[in-house]
């Protein structure tokens, strides 16, 4: 494997591992009676956004 598509591979594992912990943050504040505009709520829906995003963008760019 080329260090470029190491390094490719890895961001987007990263970027899927950074969306996972938004959605354990998502459960967890849900779980723990949390309200709809909690922080962490908030927070868990930007880590998920964030990582999907870039893993979508990485992903397009590698097509391209």
């Amino acid at each position: 494997m080329l260090p470029r598509q190491a390094h490719r591979t890895i961001l987007i594992w990263l970027s899927l591992v950074m969306a996972a912990l938004g959605v354990v943050l998502i459960v967890q504040t849900l779980i723990g009676g949390g309200g709809v505009l909690s922080a962490r709520l908030l927070i868990g829906a930007i880590f998920v956004a964030g990582g999907v995003v870039r893993a979508w963008v990485l992903a397009r760019r590698a097509r391209a």
